[in-house]
């Protein structure tokens, strides 16, 4: 598959998953960092496990794009 490797580094090509993870990576940081403007306890709490959850997955999603997708299409 030519298109799937960058030709210069040799590296796979990011995928759907990455631009998926990143998003969700930068949208639980905005969600995080909405801590600072909630005024209940209740509402920082929410923020924060929201916001750790969306950032997870969107870490989680570009793991598994980046690190292992690039191994098997090594194998194949």
């Amino acid at each position: 598959m030519e298109g799937k490797n960058d030709k210069e580094t040799g590296r796979p090509a990011a995928g759907p998953l990455t631009a998926i993870g990143v998003f969700l990576g930068v949208f639980g940081v905005a969600v995080i960092s909405g801590i600072f403007f909630t005024h209940t306890i209740h509402g920082k709490i929410i923020n924060l496990f929201c916001g750790g959850i969306l950032l997870g997955i969107g870490l989680t999603a570009v793991y598994n794009d980046r690190f292992r997708n690039r191994k098997k299409g090594n194998q194949a």
